[in-house]
């Protein structure tokens, strides 16, 4: 998995957004995902007006970009790489070796809602 949060936008922002909305593919600052191919009746691409505090989580191998903008000031985020894998764990919460599988660690125990 792919993860990117965003921790800040420029000032104006919300200006330079109000003046590309004007135009047929506004795109200044945004973070765009895309998958499969285009057609007539579905649509391929999700293009998103990030906030502070967003947190995108996503296949790591779907195609993705961010988009430049003009405004003085600072776009921060940060992006990582996530390994997920399954593993056995006891009544205790411990792992147990599984025939085949490949040696882990285990970071804690917990459930995903």
């Amino acid at each position: 998995m792919s993860c990117v949060g965003y921790l800040k936008l420029p000032e104006k922002i919300e200006e330079e957004w109000e003046e590309d909305y004007k135009d047929h593919y506004p795109a200044n600052g945004h973070i765009e995902f895309l998958h499969g191919s285009s057609g007539k009746m579905h649509m391929h691409t999700l293009m998103v007006k990030p906030s502070v505090g967003d947190f995108f989580i996503f296949p790591a191998d779907l195609i993705h970009m961010v988009y430049p903008f003009k405004s003085e000031g600072e776009r921060r985020s940060f992006s990582m790489n996530i390994e997920v894998s399954q593993q056995k764990i006891n009544m205790d919460g411990k792992p147990v070796k599984v025939e085949g599988s490949k040696e882990g660690h285990v970071a804690s125990k917990f459930d995903l809602a």
